[in-house]
């Protein structure tokens, strides 16, 4: 880097310009520029007046110069002043305190930008005069192994912060190194594991199988799946391992594993699959499980011979508790419910809960279609027995239909099916009871379903009507109001009774939008006779619970009123003796609405449900109407003057409540008398009229106006 040791006075310009001296210059000098042009760093030397003199080929090519043939030093020529780099390097070591160590230097090169730890120091330079001195630089590149060290600090900090365990092992699977989350993973210290086996320490045969030279991972390099290893204080655990194979040319090789625990994703997976395959209230199987174990047992039936029972359970009346006790407590009753009958099935037979108030049973291995009505009869006494919810006795009965196979059919889906078609038969018939299916079942079903899609499409057309059956005082005859009657006569059948379609419509959904078209019509039928000059008093509707539960009711009959110009008090809404029962809290307040809007509010039906006089004084009702199975055969014999001290016992009760009556379903002028002599207000029946339509109402006023119905 400084002028050649066996020629300290030659001028510098004049070795630049002699192109041979190189091969007249001693060995020794040689040999020193060999070392200095093959050195893989830049050399410098930067003359008294701050210039750079002299650099070896690589300090050249960091600088950009160009290289000129047969020179063993290279001047950095035009150099007039420091470049700015170089001057703030030199003011740095100024001091002498600072030389010994190195400092960053940052420079463009032909390259791109690098890094340079450059190293410094004072010389002397004789040839510029006796106490010329200048400094000899060497700048080492360093963006390599600065990268390179970036690069380890961050693997050592992701291997020693990853949630991740870590293993490194040797080539022949001995542990070698592991991280922190190791140690939290499986419990075991460092110190523990070193130099042992990694298949003993985590008792698996991963290593062995697949880590060695001619396994997976020798091969290709790199190995994943689920493996479960051993931990020192939790037994076992479930993970996904990734080997990766390391390799240092002849050195050998390493296997690096990370292990990712999954068992809090395999415990979540398994509460999912348990939900989609249980109830959630009850713990019982659902519907998928049961048709599983169903098919299973139909399959192992067909090759024993066999027999298969499916029962369909539905419990009865249960909304009416989840009305009255609130859902909560009724689901309270279905977890006890779902254990009683468990507790009456044997080991292998299969209960499921379908949803709501439905399960289903799947008893197999059974000798004949009687073991299967013994199954019932054990779980409808079961039932009988009350159930305690929240300090109250509640009676919970069932209807269940049973299907045998291979007598009712040989696939689960049909056997379900007609399982279901038999609970609807043990409901019809009087509901606690258990009915088998029968081909009858499924042709009453098919009808059913006719109906249906029958009902929805003349609903849909407005294809439904409305006749009118008058209410009068029962002494003298006069004319109080107009019930309207439902009516549907269908085009394939005839007239079909509202007791057949009202609960259809009831059941699928149809009562409120058919409740609103009934008050929509009678309320304009009432204008349009009131319009023709015909004295109508007002109209009686009926509503459905679920059409009173729905929201908006009140202001529909409000706005309905209002539209057709019909005073409140013109209107009477009559709702059954059940709408009683579940107007614990909506109901109650809809039935108060009501009447502070000035409509009046009948019971219809009184005495054929739930209902009590004390529970009729919390609601603001202003008529009972007795059922027509109280006013039958009200005469002289014995068993008619029984009913009448029943009818006339009610009628009193009614009265001491300040509650009018009407009397339903009077066919006789003795019925009619008896109940004029008991005090009852009102009657209604084909004594007095049958339903007549709308056009036939002007008819009817003016028959009642001039007849008495008593005559």
């Amino acid at each position: 880097m400084v002028a050649s040791p066996d020629e300290p006075g030659t001028d510098l310009a004049a070795r630049r310009d002699e192109p041979e001296h190189a091969a007249r210059r001693p060995g020794a000098a040689r040999a020193w520029d060999v070392l200095a042009h093959g050195l893989p760093l830049a050399a410098l030397l930067v003359g008294p007046d701050g210039r750079i003199a002299l650099t070896n080929r690589y300090g050249a090519l960091v600088l950009g110069r160009v290289l000129t043939p047969g020179r063993e030093n290279f001047l950095a020529g035009g150099y007039d002043e420091q470049p700015p780099w170089l001057t703030d390097l030199l003011a740095r070591v100024a001091d002498d305190d600072v030389r010994d160590r190195p400092h960053p230097v940052s420079l463009e090169t032909i390259e791109g930008p690098r890094r340079y730890e450059a190293y410094v120091d004072r010389v002397a330079l004789p040839e510029h005069g006796p106490e010329a001195s200048g400094y000899a630089l060497a700048l080492l590149e360093v963006t390599t192994r600065r990268a390179d060290e970036l690069a380890l600090r961050r693997a050592s900090t992701v291997f020693a912060n990853t949630t991740n365990a870590i293993v490194v092992t040797d080539g022949h699977g001995r542990i070698v190194q592991v991280n922190p989350a190791f140690t939290a993973t499986f419990g075991w210290r460092e110190l523990d594991v070193i130099g042992h086996l990694a298949d003993e320490v985590l008792r698996t045969s991963v290593w062995t199988d697949v880590a060695g030279e001619d396994g997976e991972v020798g091969r290709t390099g790199r190995w994943n799946g689920e493996a479960t290893l051993e931990t020192a204080r939790a037994g076992r655990v479930s993970g996904w391992l990734t080997l990766s194979d390391v390799r240092d040319g002849d050195q050998g090789r390493d296997v690096i594993a990370v292990f990712t625990d999954i068992t809090p994703l395999k415990d979540s997976e398994a509460r999912l699959d348990h939900l989609a395959r249980h109830d959630p209230l009850t713990g019982l199987v659902n519907r998928v499980v049961a048709m599983e174990r169903l098919q299973l047992a139909l399959h192992l039936a067909a090759r024993s011979d066999g027999g298969v029972a499916v029962l369909f359970l539905d419990l009865d009346r249960f909304k009416e508790v989840n009305d009255g006790l609130g859902h909560a407590a009724g689901d309270r009753a279905l977890r006890e419910v779902a254990s009683r009958l468990a507790g009456r099935l044997r080991a292998h037979d299969v209960l499921a809960r379908l949803g709501g108030d439905e399960f289903l049973v799947v008893a197999d291995g059974l000798a004949s279609a009687a073991q299967a009505q013994v199954i019932a009869d054990k779980l409808l006494a079961e039932l009988r027995q009350p159930v305690t919810v929240d300090g109250r006795d509640v009676v919970l009965t069932a209807s269940v239909g049973i299907s045998v196979y291979p007598r009712d059919a040989a696939d689960a889906d049909t056997l379900v099916r007609n399982a279901d078609a038999a609970m609807y038969e043990a409901k019809e018939t009087g509901r606690n009871r258990a009915r088998f299916y029968t081909p009858e079942l499924t042709e009453r079903a098919s009808e059913r379903l006719l109906m249906e899609t029958e009902l929805r499409r003349t609903v849909a057309a407005q294809g439904l009507s409305l006749h009118y059956q008058p209410i009068v005082t029962v002494s003298p005859t006069r004319l109080v109001r107009l019930e309207a009657l439902l009516r549907w006569t269908n085009e394939r059948v005839g007239p079909i009774p509202p007791s057949d379609f009202i609960p259809l419509a009831e059941d699928i959904g149809l009562m409120p939008e058919l409740g609103a078209w009934v008050l929509d019509e009678a309320l304009r039928q009432l204008a349009e006779w009131r319009a023709a000059g015909v004295d109508v008093p007002g109209v009686a509707v009926n509503a459905s619970p679920t059409q009173i539960e729905t929201p908006g009711f009140v202001e529909t009959v409000v706005d309905r009123l209002e539209q057709h110009g019909i005073a409140p008090g013109d209107l009477e809404v009559e709702v059954t003796e059940g709408t009683l029962f579940r107007a614990q809290s909506q109901g109650a307040l809809v039935l108060h609405r009501l009447a502070d809007a000035g409509v009046r509010i009948a019971i219809d039906d009184f005495g054929s449900g739930y209902s009590s006089l004390a529970r009729l004084e919390e609601l603001p009702v202003d008529v009972l109407k007795i059922d027509r199975a109280f006013v039958s055969g009200l005469g002289p014999s014995a068993e008619g003057q029984h009913r009448r001290a029943v009818v006339t016992a009610l009628i009193d009760l009614a009265h001491a409540h300040r509650l009018r009556v009407t009397a339903e379903g009077i066919e006789r002028p003795d019925e009619l008398a008896a109940l004029a002599e008991a005090g009852c207000e009102f009657a209604q029946g084909y004594l007095i009229s049958r339903p007549v339509p709308a056009d036939d109402v002007p008819d009817l006023v003016g028959r009642l106006r001039g007849t008495s119905a008593a005559d």
